[in-house]
């Protein structure tokens, strides 16, 4: 069985959306396809959406999308990290450092700071760097706490 998901069809009205939806699931069915209801929906979203204060969110790829005004006024679609994925980021990152906590430090940072490079290819976003800092700031305060619990439990030996 193969699933096609991760799709979002914009639209200028609720009318051709849901006759686009229509349409889609009867060709979907000459092939044996369907969609699922329960992850399919239609919102509004976009420039008119925002003027009347109807506008929602909605998450893909593990971004939040949503409307806002830009510096200049105008409108324009904005995306941040979904919660639920940032704390996700963040718990897997102190387990690493958990699990990882008698490497010796420079060691231990050099492949953190490929594990949030890959982190920030993935959710870079101009306007979330915020976010990143956060995560950032997170990983090093989990990974010093790490570093000053291990050396206070350390024994040393004189010869």
């Amino acid at each position: 069985m193969r699933y096609a998901d991760d799709m979002v069809f914009c639209f200028e009205n609720e009318e051709t959306a849901k006759q686009f939806y229509e349409d889609l699931v009867e060709r979907l069915n000459r092939f044996n396809l369907e969609i699922s209801a329960e992850k399919t929906k239609i919102i509004p979203f976009g420039k008119r959406a925002l003027e009347n204060k109807t506008s929602k969110t909605f998450g893909f790829l593990g971004m939040t999308h949503y409307m806002d005004r830009s510096r200049n006024g105008s409108a324009r679609v904005k995306r941040k990290t979904s919660k639920k994925k940032y704390k996700a980021s963040i718990n897997k990152c102190k387990e690493w450092i958990k699990q990882h906590r008698n490497m010796p430090i420079k060691q231990m940072w050099k492949k953190m700071f490929v594990k949030l490079k890959g982190y920030y290819r993935h959710y870079w976003n101009n306007r979330q760097l915020g976010c990143n800092s956060q995560i950032r700031a997170r990983n090093r305060k989990a990974a010093v706490q790490m570093a000053k619990q291990e050396k206070s439990t350390q024994k040393f030996y004189m010869g």
